[in-house]
């Protein structure tokens, strides 16, 4: 007499339909420890289909050879269903070259590349430059150009503003975009973006709004030669002793983190010390306890996370969702997400 398919639970068929879309039939075996015959069988009977396992297959691989011979990493790519990066990697450990990808990089290339870097998209760049995307993604680390958010000159991204006037980004994307801030969307690829704000669009908001800000939290000579206005506005505010600006002294920030350790709420603190609530957050994500301080994630940021971690870095993801690199790789974790190899 054979052994008995196993039944599975409500939660595990609930688990399954969840993850079928973004797991592979090994994994989810894995984690529900059942026979792969019992998921293939409830897969046929409720017409699911599991995610396409990466591994390469001998055919995989003897494509891999073919193809490399006449064509291009993105084509191969897009012929056997892996990211260019996954090609590239196996290729490398099997000595495979690509006829279409032996050409060196000259000085005018590394020029065109450095200029376009985060002003155009990648699909774009390659298309300029008859290059991959995945050989243009390697030569821009082999320059070291850095993210492409952070690379275009003409616009500002909310983690430079933040830096540049020592304010939070949520202030930014919430009461400085309802008061007019004009925020543009900015393409990486064919499928990331990211919002940035033009440098007049910029300088426009802060004239019109310069109650918003202190500029005494500004780095100094951030906008070049100041006009009139913003001279005015650096004499004016060196007379204010408003409390959100006020600056710190090193035995209240010693104060804000025992009232803290002792259960105190940040608006309890606030009142203490006649600072604003704001003023001490950032004190206290400042002295690393932001872990005790959650902000919830929404379902369109995990959503995201979870499509796009393996392709994008941390910082990228960050700087697209908003929030701090650090939160992205805790988050990933404790959702087991993993970087492709």
């Amino acid at each position: 007499m054979g052994r008995e398919i196993r039944k599975f639970t409500q939660e595990e068929i609930d688990f399954i339909i969840n993850n079928s879309d973004k797991m592979t039939l090994n994994k989810i075996r894995k984690t529900i420890n059942c026979s792969e015959k019992a998921l293939e069988l409830f897969a046929r009977d409720n017409n699911i289909s599991f995610q396409k396992s990466n591994r390469w297959t001998k055919n995989d691989l003897e494509e891999l050879k073919e193809l490399a011979k006449t064509k291009r990493i993105e084509e191969i790519a897009n012929k056997l269903g892996k990211s260019e990066k996954a090609v590239y990697q196996k290729a490398a450990r099997l000595n495979i070259t690509f006829s279409k990808e032996r050409r060196i990089w000259n000085e005018e290339e590394d020029n065109d590349l450095k200029r376009l870097w985060g002003v155009k998209p990648l699909e774009k760049i390659a298309q300029k430059l008859n290059r991959s995307i995945y050989s243009i993604k390697v030569r821009a680390n082999r320059l070291s150009l850095g993210p492409m958010y952070g690379n275009n000159p003409e616009f500002l991204t909310i983690s430079n503003i933040s830096e540049i006037f020592n304010i939070p980004r949520d202030r930014i994307e919430s009461t400085w975009k309802n008061k007019g801030l004009k925020f543009r969307k900015k393409s990486l690829t064919k499928n990331y973006s990211y919002y940035c704000i033009a440098w007049e669009d910029m300088l426009d908001f802060l004239k019109e709004n310069q109650d918003l800000w202190d500029s005494r939290k500004m780095q100094y000579n951030v906008f070049g030669e100041d006009e009139d206005w913003l001279i005015e506005k650096i004499k004016n505010d060196k007379t204010k002793n408003n409390i959100e600006y006020r600056k710190w002294t090193q035995n209240e920030i010693e104060y804000v983190e025992l009232l803290f350790k002792n259960n105190k709420t940040p608006q309890e603190i606030a009142l203490k010390l006649n600072r604003s609530e704001n003023s001490i957050k950032i004190v206290l994500r400042t002295l690393g306890y932001s872990y005790k301080m959650p902000i919830h994630w929404k379902g369109k940021e995990l959503k995201f996370l979870r499509e796009n971690y393996k392709e994008l870095s941390n910082e990228e993801i960050a700087e697209i969702i908003g929030r701090t690199p650090r939160a992205v790789q805790a988050k990933a974790q404790q959702l087991g997400y993993k970087k492709k190899n």
